[in-house]
């Protein structure tokens, strides 16, 4: 029975999660920094972070949606990694046995020839 490893999508959870929690931090930092420099009553600062007005709700909503395309599009490759190191494990490994199979045997052999050039050893291999 086969497994089928490019299909095994992870949920979206933890990214949504991570996002969200981002998204909050930059909004709290930069509603902290906007005070500190402008100067604003420190009573203002609730109601800025709560109660923004449209320009600061266009450049936070800006920043969340910024925030989220980046946390999605690093989980996004993060997973595709994964799936890639899968296939390649796949191709070189015989399925019923776990050992390495003719192409896996060939990468390994290679790999062993180009560090015993590089090293300047001397390498036998035995075949049988």
């Amino acid at each position: 029975m086969k497994k089928n490893y490019i299909h095994s999508r992870t949920s979206r959870k933890p990214a949504i999660v991570i996002g969200i929690l981002l998204c909050m931090l930059f909004w709290i930092i930069e509603t902290v920094l906007e005070v500190m420099i402008f100067k604003i009553e420190s009573g203002d600062i609730i109601e800025r972070l709560f109660f923004p007005n449209f320009h600061e709700l266009w450049m936070r909503s800006s920043l969340v949606a910024i925030t989220m395309l980046l946390v999605f599009y690093i989980y996004h490759v993060k997973e595709l990694k994964q799936i890639e190191d899968k296939l390649k494990k796949v191709a070189i490994t015989d399925d019923l046995t776990g050992l390495l199979n003719r192409r896996g045997f060939f990468v390994l052999a290679e790999h062993q020839c180009k560090l015993a050039t590089r090293i300047k050893k001397t390498m036998a291999l035995l075949v049988s």
